[in-house]
């Protein structure tokens, strides 16, 4: 076993024919005609994570734009009801909203036109809104029919302009529906705040990847391959196509926060370095372990590891002196190895306390 914690090994496999990709050429006024009828999803409800460029960076995305400059090709989903989601381009069409639908920005930093900086949309001439409105857009629209699964591998591998979107930005993408709603409601909840010492920055949905890995793991740590990124896709998909008792899975979930706190105080989620001092930064593998070991526990269980609390304590810190151990939550720390070891050392530990 100790052998294989070196080795990471996972199978994956899909049918290459199932994806349909098609390129169209449209205008950018055809765009911003979907952006107006609401038929390009922008993630209103989280509105924070995407607007992540600079004044000048989007000032200069129209300067090229002025200047006929081509710019990127753009990736879309085109959804079961024809509604687009952006998979890559984002922060390019959110710069088209901001300054051409809502106009909300003036136009600085140019380089080549500094005589139209301080101008918004609206007051530029008319023949330069006309060529902003022309500019040719090249498309490609990941179809109907491809798979989940595949499509998240489509974006990961073509994400690739601007401001790339990380792997729980694309996963926030690719689920909209009770699934990110869930993980908005944890992530936002005051238990995984006060659990987490407030110390998680929800920027670039780091917040969200914690209760994504919490609740693949809860849910599906039996279907686990090796693959984190496709794993807690899967499992945003699952929720959203499957009847999940939703409110069973908030109540587990609020259940292993509370006690992360009663039993392991200021010490949770945190690993012993060499000279066993404790680190400040909570470890996201140390997080899901004990958060989904906890989370599987009844009431009564959870009360015998709390009365036991200092021995059970004790016996952790110990763990960390275990080279295995502290290897599976350290480095390659999401091998389907190192997951099943250090998930099985800590089941093995609050079963002598449970």
């Amino acid at each position: 076993m100790q052998n294989d914690l070196f080795y990471e090994k996972y199978d994956y496999r899909f049918n290459p024919n199932d994806i349909d990709i098609s390129i169209q050429q449209i205008s950018l006024y055809y765009l911003l005609r979907r952006l107006q009828n609401n038929e390009i999803d922008l993630f209103a409800d989280y509105q924070r994570h995407w607007n992540l460029w600079s004044l000048v960076q989007q000032s200069r995305l129209i300067e090229s734009i002025l200047i006929r400059i081509p710019i990127p090709s753009f990736y879309f989903d085109s959804g079961i009801d024809g509604k687009w989601q952006v998979v890559d381009g984002l922060q390019r069409v959110t710069t088209f909203y901001n300054f051409i639908v809502k106009e909300n920005f003036k136009l600085v930093g140019l380089e080549f036109l500094p005589e139209f900086n301080g101008y918004r949309f609206s007051e530029l001439p008319k023949e330069l809104q006309r060529r902003i409105e022309e500019f040719s857009l090249n498309i490609y629209l990941i179809n109907r029919g491809t798979p989940e699964e595949v499509k998240f591998i489509i974006f990961s591998r073509i994400n690739t302009g601007g401001i790339n979107l990380n792997s729980q930005e694309l996963r926030y993408a690719l689920n909209q529906g009770k699934a990110t709603n869930l993980l908005m409601e944890l992530a936002e909840s005051e238990a995984f705040k006060v659990a987490t010492f407030q110390s998680i920055n929800p920027r670039r949905m780091n917040d969200f990847e914690f209760i994504n890995r919490f609740l693949a793991f809860y849910l599906f740590k039996i279907d686990y391959y090796g693959n984190l990124d496709t794993f807690m896709n899967y499992c945003l998909v699952e929720i959203n196509n499957k009847d999940f008792k939703l409110e069973v899975i908030r109540e587990e979930f609020y259940k292993s926060m509370d006690y992360s706190i009663k039993i392991f105080g200021d010490n949770r989620f945190k690993k012993f370095d060499n000279s066993n001092y404790r680190k400040s930064r909570i470890n996201k593998a140390l997080f899901d372990t004990v958060s989904v070991n906890l989370a599987w526990l009844s009431i009564s269980e959870l009360e015998n590891l709390l009365v036991h609390r200092n021995d059970l304590n004790s016996e952790l810190n110990l763990l960390f002196e275990d080279s295995f151990f502290n290897d599976s939550i350290s480095f390659s720390t999401n091998s389907r190895q190192k997951v099943e070891y250090r998930f099985e050392v800590i089941f093995q530990l609050f079963k002598k306390f449970k």
